[in-house]
């Protein structure tokens, strides 16, 4: 009579596509395997953006910032409902170059759209350890600038970089990529709440960035290696504008590329409240010093990362406080308190990387 458990279960494959043999809990999780926030661009809080020549944070939906070094032409960017026909996804993010630049005007000029990472979620690839594990990198594109492309891994905290190429062949037509890259057993991430790696989309980069004859492909120190053979997307090659565009993007542990991880929105929309919180709508007032004045109290439906800075959107007037009967106000201020609450009179709240 066999028992009811056995103590090994034949090979099989998951629905994700992950083969595993002779283990119950896989080591690779079926779950959560998707280090990316918002890799399909469904959670834009901020709204899309229009004539940005600096870094902007949420510039291509939330957690993703457009990176922009000495300057490189002029650049709007958001989210749109445009993905590969059959892909299971309906958006996507996008960078439009409005304003060309026809090349590198100064060798430390630079293009990327990023996505910047907590060192506390990464030690799964116990990087700076002999156990340190590969990485892959998957997503859809989508761009009229033909040719080779650079993405990147950037350790921030030991200033270490590994870069790899992906081709696109085809203008206009959205294309699936993947890129591994090896495991590092030098420069350990840390174990907090600060940012710790960044993925870098290069757009465009001057010779401090290319001139290192070869791409750097293994974990290195060397800055002109980054972004060999990288396309100008903003130089105004084609007739129409600019542009690059990106969906589906998924970084996990291992050398295989498995299906995306779909989330529901409103797991990706709190893990995106980490770092930006817009507020709509009226907000509660809360009397303060009698007739004085009023404060308005505005409790983070999730902790942030950091305590935050609060930013003004729209105008405020006395029609807020009327309810109470309390004097109003003609301009709000802010008192951030924690990562948990603020004493805000502000809409929006930010603790990004």
């Amino acid at each position: 009579m066999t028992g009811l458990f056995t103590d090994t279960i034949a090979e099989s494959t998951s629905g994700s596509g992950i083969t595993f043999s002779n283990d119950i809990v896989p080591a690779t999780p079926l779950s959560h395997r998707n280090m990316i926030i918002n890799g399909d661009f469904r959670v834009n809080q901020a709204g899309n953006k229009t004539g940005k020549t600096a870094e902007e944070k949420q510039f291509a939906g939330d957690r993703w910032t457009l990176n922009v070094n000495v300057g490189l032409g002029t650049w709007s960017g958001g989210t749109e409902a445009d993905a590969p026909t059959g892909s299971g996804f309906r958006n996507s993010g996008y960078a439009n170059c409005t304003s060309a630049d026809a090349g590198p005007d100064h060798a430390n000029d630079f293009v990327r759209i990023e996505q910047r990472f907590e060192g506390q979620d990464l030690q799964q690839i116990r990087k700076g350890t002999s156990s340190a594990k590969q990485v892959t990198l998957s997503f859809w594109v989508k761009s009229p600038n033909t040719g080779i492309h650079i993405v990147e891994l950037e350790d921030r905290d030991n200033s270490r970089y590994c870069s790899q190429s992906y081709t696109i062949g085809t203008a206009n037509t959205w294309e699936y990529k993947t890129a591994t890259f090896p495991a590092d057993t030098t420069g350990a991430l840390n174990d907090d709440n600060a940012e710790s790696l960044r993925i870098n989309f290069w757009l465009g980069a001057g010779t401090n960035w290319t001139g290192g004859g070869s791409l750097g492909t293994t974990w290195h120190t060397t800055g002109n290696t980054r972004a060999v053979g990288q396309v100008n997307v903003g130089g105004a090659v084609h007739s129409s504008n600019e542009y690059w565009q990106i969906t589906g993007v998924q970084l996990e542990l291992g050398s295989v590329a498995t299906p995306f991880e779909n989330k529901s929105y409103q797991e990706e929309l709190q893990r995106c409240k980490r770092y930006f919180i817009n507020f709509s709508g009226d907000l509660f007032s809360v009397p303060q010093n009698d007739h004085h004045g009023s404060r308005i109290l505005n409790v983070h439906p999730i902790e942030m990362r950091a305590t935050p800075t609060g930013t003004v959107v729209g105008n405020a007037g006395s029609s807020h406080f009327d309810k109470l009967g309390k004097q109003g106000c003609s301009a709000y201020t802010s008192g951030i308190s924690t990562n948990h609450n603020s004493s805000v009179t502000a809409y929006t709240l930010l603790a990004e990387l």
